[in-house]
């Protein structure tokens, strides 16, 4: 956050607190996200932890702490800011997001141990971790080319071919086709 945000920030604190609050905890939520895969502390953890839960939810110990320790449980709670950032990652890479039903998962490997990291959805929702075996038919991101903030090779040309689809659109539009009819004629095409 530079000088002139923060400033405004602060300004806005006085006006508002409430609302403050709800920014610095997307800012925090944002800067954990980039923490939590600079490096391989928290896969390193993962990997220990899973030895012994391989397979866990955020809510699993939601009602008694004690099974498990200070340090684990907090960990347990940063799998959410873990899953972002991984999400973020596939999607600026155009790797695979898995969606069934009220799950979004996706699958990673580190040290040649495979994960299922996602998040359910229902009346509430909450954050899993299951190990995986890699290799099944899933599509595993690379940590340590999260990590990297590696650019996956296929990356240029599918923007190539995004920014080709999306000269054709405005084309269309000039046109003077309905958006609605493209828009219909494109979720055909991906059905």
């Amino acid at each position: 956050m530079n000088f002139n945000s923060e400033v405004k920030l602060k300004q806005t604190a006085q006006r508002d607190p409430s609302f403050y609050k709800v920014i610095q905890t997307l800012f925090h939520a944002e800067e954990m996200e980039k923490t939590i895969i600079s490096n391989t502390d928290y896969m390193l953890w993962l990997e220990h932890f899973t030895s012994t839960y391989p397979s866990f939810s955020d809510t699993d110990w939601l009602y008694n702490h004690d099974n498990i320790s200070e340090d684990d449980s907090e960990k347990v709670d940063d799998l959410i800011h873990f899953f972002h950032a991984i999400k973020a990652y596939a999607y600026r890479n155009f790797l695979p997001i898995y969606h069934e039903d009220f799950d979004t998962y996706l699958f990673i490997s580190f040290n040649n141990i495979g994960y299922k990291i996602g998040v359910m959805a229902g009346q509430g929702s909450f954050i899993f971790c299951d190990r995986h075996d890699i290799s099944s038919e899933y599509v595993f991101i690379d940590f340590n080319d999260i990590m990297n903030n590696k650019k996956q090779e296929h990356v240029d040309n599918i923007n190539s071919k995004l920014d080709s689809v999306s000269g054709i659109i405005k084309e269309l539009l000039e046109l003077g086709v309905p958006k609605d009819t493209i828009r219909r004629r494109i979720e055909k095409q991906l059905k």
